[in-house]
């Protein structure tokens, strides 16, 4: 989904979205020209999440903001690393620590100054992929 926001065309997604490159993908390729990512990932995620939201950005040549819960709640410990990317993946704002903290980030436009960089531009789309196991089709 794309909505518009403050003049731009935002990818509101959640959560667990932002690990996997389909959803800001479909986004990207639907016009968005801002990620947002609104989440509640726990420790021991805090890396992953850390590299996914980069790759999102990157990949996409789309800024990503990523808001993640900090603290902690009901035995579980929230990984925070709220942060503003880039449409060229460098983190421009971030929450300095765990605890609570107004981030304050310019966002860039999309998009690629280098067309050899163009991800969405080069990409090919959809790829056939025949899933077979030995003699059975799964």
């Amino acid at each position: 989904m794309v909505v518009r926001l403050a003049g731009r065309r935002v990818a509101p997604l959640i959560c667990f979205d932002a690990e996997f490159p389909e959803p800001a993908r479909a986004a990207a390729t639907a016009g968005a020209d801002l990620l947002i990512t609104v989440a509640a990932n726990m420790e021991p995620e805090g890396r992953e999440q850390e590299i996914a939201t980069l790759a999102r950005a990157l990949e996409n040549r789309t800024p990503h903001l990523y808001v993640n819960r900090c603290g902690a709640e009901g035995g579980l410990e929230f990984a925070g690393g709220t942060r503003a990317i880039s449409a060229g993946g460098a983190v421009t704002a971030e929450a300095a620590g765990r605890g609570e903290e107004i981030v304050i980030a310019e966002v860039g436009p999309a998009g690629c100054t280098d067309e050899r960089l163009d991800y969405l531009a080069l990409s090919r789309g959809q790829l056939p992929v025949d899933v077979t196991v030995g003699s059975e089709e799964r």
